[in-house]
């Protein structure tokens, strides 16, 4: 658990706490008159605030992987979704050589922590992708994935990005929201890169794509609302 005062606390303040074992929970010292809620790390983002960007390790005080710029590569500020946290170590969902763990450390003011609202929960057998607002479900809507050649991966992945559809020649119909996860089985002869998204279709409904996961117009403009950087989307079977 880790101590918020009003929605985001200093990453200082958990580097600077003391604790106890490994999995022993950061907390922020607060004054007796401020405003303060305590809130699990797993449901938690971390926003990246240092503009060189942060290390990220594969395990805490682990082997370091690279860094983690402030923003993506279409400009978008960097929110990493928290898993759970070692002291002041943070295990969060990023995109990493390898897709094994990512951990980083909140020191300084490297990072802000914030409240996670909404998870994304896709069922490929389905055919379904559900909105969970803290935990309860809100909505499922209905959406294609990857073809039997090129079938969507499974596993947990984050938002990184919410881009419009119009500066991508209708490809990607309305709205795009860009994953932290990666196709690595491609159809032969595939040129549109290898980033998992979930996209409105470019035709009038949504058909098995090359790895995306694809809805209606307005199934994209529901999700838009409700997937804000570091929302963490996991696809099941």
């Amino acid at each position: 658990m880790i101590r918020l005062v009003t929605t985001s606390i200093a990453a200082a303040a958990i580097a600077a706490a003391p604790y106890a074992t490994a999995g022993a929970s950061p907390r922020q010292r607060v004054t007796p008159h401020a405003r303060a809620v305590i809130v699990p790390a797993e449901k938690l983002t971390a926003r990246i605030e240092r503009p060189m960007g942060v290390p990220v390790f594969d395990a805490p005080d682990g082997r370091r992987l690279g860094l983690l710029p402030m923003r993506t590569e279409w400009g978008s500020r960097r929110v990493l979704p928290v898993l759970r946290n070692e002291g002041p170590w943070l295990r969060v969902i990023a995109d990493v050589p390898g897709g094994g763990p990512a951990w980083v450390l909140a020191s300084g003011n490297d990072l802000s922590l914030h409240p996670r609202r909404y998870t994304l929960v896709a069922h490929r057998s389905r055919g379904t992708v559900t909105v969970l607002d803290r935990g309860h479900v809100e909505r499922t809507v209905v959406a294609a994935f990857g073809r039997s050649d090129s079938p969507t991966p499974l596993g947990r992945f984050a938002v990184t990005d919410r881009l419009s559809g119009a500066g991508f020649g209708g490809a990607y119909g309305c709205c795009i929201v860009a994953l932290s996860g990666h196709q690595t089985q491609l159809p032969l002869g595939w040129t549109g890169g290898d980033r998992l998204a979930i996209h409105a279709p470019s035709g009038p409904s949504p058909r098995p794509s090359a790895g995306c996961l694809v809805a209606s117009d307005a199934d994209m403009r529901y999700l838009m609302r409700r997937a804000p950087l570091g929302t963490p989307v996991t696809v099941r079977p």
